[in-house]
């Protein structure tokens, strides 16, 4: 199915309840198929059956103006800081901050906030956080910005899916899973990625990039 196909699919869910009702049924299609009995010979099973392949193609089309969007700004703004990398996948997206071989990532996967590390000692890291007092401000700003669980309890910080809250035509919205963001990435895509960008800026201001860097080269 070319991408035109694919963007008439998208603007099929016109709301998110026939999208998530879809995403269900594409997610339990062999479950479905076994229940009914039905052989994939049928039109109108090969018919879903191909739509429900290409799930995740619609989910990335969803992803994929916030995604475009946050690169255009990227590379206007020339931070020379912060490199931003995405995968394969449109909800796939890194902001990296590097010393040598160490780099501290702020990664963004369809719904929420993690903090990675690479190429350090990590339970160093978190020995350092949680004995040194001045260092105890970055899980402050996680908390504050982004219900992101901070160092505190001697794992990396990943912000809390239970509490993800997003704002699209003024309206907040608890958002439980990727599929469900994705439908409002694919309509609000500039709300987002406003607001994504807050969050992830919240944790790349100067007070904290110094701190990210005394750690990196200390661990």
């Amino acid at each position: 199915m070319n991408e035109k196909l694919l963007l008439q699919a998208v603007d099929l869910f016109d709301t998110l309840e026939k999208w998530e009702t879809f995403c269900e049924l594409a997610d339990n299609k062999q479950l479905i198929e076994h229940i009914l009995n039905t052989p994939q010979t049928k039109d109108e099973w090969e018919a879903f059956n191909e739509l429900a392949s290409c799930k995740n193609k619609l989910k990335y089309l969803g992803f994929k103006k916030m995604r475009d969007a946050i690169l255009y700004d990227t590379r206007n703004l020339h931070n020379p800081i912060w490199t931003v990398k995405t995968g394969t996948e449109a909800w796939d997206i890194n902001w990296e901050l590097k010393v040598g071989e160490k780099c501290f990532v702020i990664h963004f996967w369809g719904d929420c906030l993690h903090f990675e590390l690479y190429n350090l000692n990590q339970s160093k890291l978190l020995d350092i956080i949680k004995c040194e007092e001045r260092f105890q401000k970055i899980s402050q700003v996680f908390r504050e910005y982004c219900t992101l669980n901070g160092f505190d309890n001697g794992v990396l910080p990943r912000e809390n899916q239970k509490n993800i809250v997003y704002t699209f035509n003024n309206q907040p919205v608890l958002i439980n899973n990727s599929n469900e963001l994705s439908w409002y990435a694919h309509r609000f895509p500039m709300e987002l990625k406003e607001q994504l960008m807050k969050k992830v800026s919240a944790l790349q201001s100067p007070e904290l990039v110094e701190l990210y860097k005394e750690l990196l080269e200390r661990c």
